[in-house]
């Protein structure tokens, strides 16, 4: 069996744009008032038998208020938004991204100058919102009884669908950000290891063994070469121990 990496081509997700009425609770409290004022008996007890008509005569009317009162906004539906994007992030990266474009077209210092500090700016505004976001997801989890919610949240933030991001998303420990591999992987060691206290066992005394045998071993012998065979053989992805060394580190310093 071949397994390699097959690079398909999606397709681009086009921008969706849907309507929904904007309005306040003041709005409808002057609603409710402009609905009150119409004389509803006059106006639907007309001569005509046919109830269709009444009924287009009450949803025009209705229709007319609400176009005062809460007309309908349009909005932009982007699908593939990362986590913690919103309106104000993007339009920092958009203004960037512009001025970027004129200072390669004039040449300008002041253009230049005028772009990085508007990188700057969205930069910090996106890490500060990503960080936010996490901060958020942390504490809706934690309060979040409902199991089929937590794994959706989960599992959408896993990007089990993209293959060169990582399994593991940013991990906070103490109020403190884990974000690289590195940091991560030491996180979690930290965590696992921190209920075992190593010199408990020191002074615990052997389990008795029956004798179910006569053989003995009567010496043991181990050279440096034995030594050096089994430390090649460690497994770099196994996490450290107590000790805090990992397998990487004894399988290198072996041969310097």
């Amino acid at each position: 069996m071949i397994l390699d990496n097959i690079k398909v081509s999606k397709p681009v997700e086009e921008t969706k744009y849907f309507k929904l009425r904007h309005f306040t609770a003041e709005n409808l409290a002057c609603l409710n008032a402009s609905l009150n004022t119409i004389p509803w008996n006059g106006v639907l007890s007309t001569n005509t038998d046919d109830i269709n008509d009444l009924v287009d005569t009450f949803y025009n009317l209705v229709n007319v208020e609400l176009e005062i009162y809460a007309p309908m906004v349009t909005y932009i539906k982007r699908k593939k938004d990362k986590p913690g994007m919103s309106s104000f992030v993007r339009k920092l990266l958009m203004r960037a991204r512009r001025l970027n474009k004129i200072a390669k077209l004039t040449g300008k210092i002041e253009d230049k100058l005028r772009h990085k500090l508007a990188r700057k700016e969205a930069t910090k505004a996106w890490k500060e919102a990503k960080r936010a976001y996490r901060t958020n997801l942390v504490q809706d989890l934690g309060n979040n009884a409902n199991q089929k919610t937590f794994w959706k949240v989960i599992n959408n933030n896993l990007n089990r669908n993209c293959g060169s991001c990582s399994a593991i998303p940013p991990l906070i420990y103490n109020n403190l950000e884990f974000i690289s591999d590195t940091e991560k992987a030491g996180c979690l060691n930290l965590h696992f290891t921190s209920g075992i206290d190593i010199h408990k066992y020191y002074d615990v005394d052997a389990p008795t063994v029956d004798i179910i045998c006569n053989d003995s071993i009567s010496t043991i012998e181990i050279n440096g070469s034995c030594v050096l065979k089994e430390l090649r053989a460690l497994n770099v992805n196994k996490s450290t121990g107590p000790d805090n060394f990992s397998n990487l580190f004894l399988k290198i310093v072996p041969s310097h």
